[in-house]
């Protein structure tokens, strides 16, 4: 007789959080001078940094735990165990 299987819930986010992260990082351009100039730049790769961050964004629902995985450069995975 073998073990049951863990039941795994892929979970989704809203396409807003690319939005959210592009205004995240323009946020301090905006309010510094040095910043402002910086901005354009920040529209090019805002842009693309957002889109990446979104989708490399992850979490899944396990019987025992929510994993979320996120980053563009550097993975990180976060466990949290369900019975804490």
């Amino acid at each position: 007789m073998s073990a049951p299987s863990a039941t795994i819930i892929e979970g989704q986010f809203s396409p807003k959080l690319k939005a959210y992260y592009f205004l995240q990082g323009a946020w301090p351009l905006v309010v510094t001078v040095v910043g402002i100039l910086l901005l354009p730049l920040w529209a090019i790769f805002g842009t693309w940094w957002a889109g990446r961050y979104y989708a490399s964004l992850k979490m899944e629902l396990t019987d025992r735990s929510v994993i979320i995985c996120k980053g563009v450069w550097f993975r990180q995975e976060l466990t949290i165990p369900l019975d804490k």
